[in-house]
């Protein structure tokens, strides 16, 4: 079974390399590590080239961009360029305990069942920072460490980072076909929904990594940017779109399909109230909404 590592990077030069050598000295050589760069306006590409070069790392490939993707686009590009049965997911920033890849690898040999792979984490915080919580997961033991995390509404939301991931390269091709019609999900949260919902998604509970968490990230960037309406709009528009994919292969008889259903009609009615910037939409469809809180922050967006 051949194992590839992606790694999309932009501006990651202050922490590249550390990650760089937690792969490469990993006790289970990686057969392939694909990189790409997103045009980075730092140091971050030049590291890389010449770490290939100085290890000759011949089963490293790495390219840059023609144009800025984004680092969601830029995942969607490495995914289907891999040829490993099994695709672990890299950041810029983190580092990977040694035994990572020769562990997670070892439960896909074992089990045919298991698409998606997920671990946990240690945090390593700089600056100010803010440490993430490890969300607790309802799950079954299906042997030691390892737990099958039930196909239910309240593990929808993704539990671990995606670099703790491992997947299956069967699950691209639903996951290409939900990219192109939603763009603005992350790669990691749609793959652990796909999942979630065809019933293969897995928890290892064993630390295989340190999570750098630091103000710099994309994610933490991101997080700083003031959410307006129509972007909150266009969140719900893929978060519509996708549920409405994930429904089309789930069970009908199962509990999570009609919690799907439910979670479906909140997202739409949110999107009515957001793109009509109506009050009278608003005061139709808040029977739908989840919480008064968000009534009053879709109530003070129709005003914007």
């Amino acid at each position: 079974m051949k194992s590839s590592v992606i790694m999309a990077t932009y501006n990651g030069e202050k922490y590249i390399e550390e990650q760089l050598d937690s792969i490469r000295k990993q006790n289970c050589k990686v057969d392939e590590v694909l990189i790409r760069d997103d045009i980075s306006t730092d140091k971050t590409a030049e590291i890389i080239e010449k770490y290939i070069k100085k290890y000759n790392l011949n089963n490293w490939s790495f390219f840059i961009n023609r144009m800025n993707l984004g680092w969601r686009q830029n995942f969607t590009q490495l995914l289907n360029e891999t040829t490993g049965d099994i695709i672990f997911l890299s950041d810029q920033d983190d580092v990977w305990d040694f035994n990572k890849v020769s562990n997670m690898m070892n439960i896909f040999e074992n089990s045919n069942k298991v698409e998606v792979l997920v671990s946990d984490y240690e945090q390593k915080i700089i600056g100010n920072a803010l440490p993430a919580n490890m969300d607790k997961l309802e799950e079954l033991n299906i042997k030691n460490n390892l737990f099958l995390i039930n196909s239910d509404i309240k593990n929808y939301f993704i539990g671990r980072p995606g670099w703790t991931f491992a997947i299956r390269k069967n699950i691209i091709p639903e996951y290409d076909d939900i990219r192109t019609k939603a763009t603005t999900k992350s790669h990691d949260s749609l793959i652990w929904q796909i999942s979630l919902s065809r019933g293969t998604l897995y928890h290892l509970r064993q630390i295989t990594g340190t999570w750098t968490l630091h103000e710099d990230s994309a994610m933490a960037v991101e997080k700083k940017k003031i959410m307006t309406s129509k972007n909150l709009a266009a969140y719900f528009r893929d978060e519509v779109i996708i549920l409405e994919c994930l429904l089309k292969g789930t069970n009908k008889n199962k509990p999570l399909y009609a919690s799907l259903k439910k979670l479906k009609i909140i997202d739409e009615s949110r999107l009515d109230v957001l793109k009509s910037k109506s009050l009278a939409v608003l005061i139709k469809r808040m029977i739908h909404y989840p919480s008064v809180k968000s009534v009053i922050g879709d109530l003070i967006r129709i005003y914007d």
